[in-house]
């Protein structure tokens, strides 16, 4: 992330955490175009969120590999982009950045799979879904972090209401 925007999104969380969070803390570009571009790439992030739309598809990770499906360890293998649950199942394909990629504090591929260790993985089309979300999400992101300055440089000016 680009560190106006990172900067605008830490003093936007530190007011909101504060209750001063008002109207006038977010910004909005008086171009209506640059607005809807903004908002289309939100819609995609929220889609990729919630797992659902053409985002997913073609899914960027493979299940490869034979057995039972059992979680028995969670190891991540950077030169083969390979997150390896037992000695002949993996997923392929699973960048470092998607690996380290964080929300709330945990790397998300690696909180999943651990979460299950011990268990069947029911659903490894699910661990797909999520690590393609990851990914398009930090393209997105990229993208985000390349127009918002245009955001910054052509903010709407809050008029002041006539009724107090």
């Amino acid at each position: 992330m680009n560190k106006p925007l990172q900067s605008y999104l830490h003093s936007i969380a530190d007011l909101t955490r504060r209750g001063d969070a008002r109207e006038e803390s977010y910004y909005f570009t008086a171009d209506a175009g640059l607005f809807r571009r903004m908002a289309a790439l939100g819609g995609q992030l929220i889609d990729l969120h919630l797992l659902r739309g053409p985002g997913l598809s073609p899914p960027l990770v493979k299940y490869r590999g034979t057995g039972d499906d059992r979680i028995q360890y969670v190891r991540y293998d950077p030169a083969g982009q390979r997150v390896h649950i037992n000695p002949n199942q993996y997923f392929e394909g699973v960048a470092p950045e998607m690996w380290e990629y964080p929300i709330g504090g945990y790397q998300v591929l690696e909180k999943y799979l651990k979460d299950r260790k011990g268990r069947r993985l029911e659903d490894p089309i699910r661990y797909i879904h999520i690590a393609t979300a990851i990914a398009r999400t930090i393209d997105l992101q990229r993208e985000i972090d390349r127009i918002y300055p245009e955001v910054e440089r052509n903010v709407l000016q809050r008029r002041e209401s006539a009724h107090p």
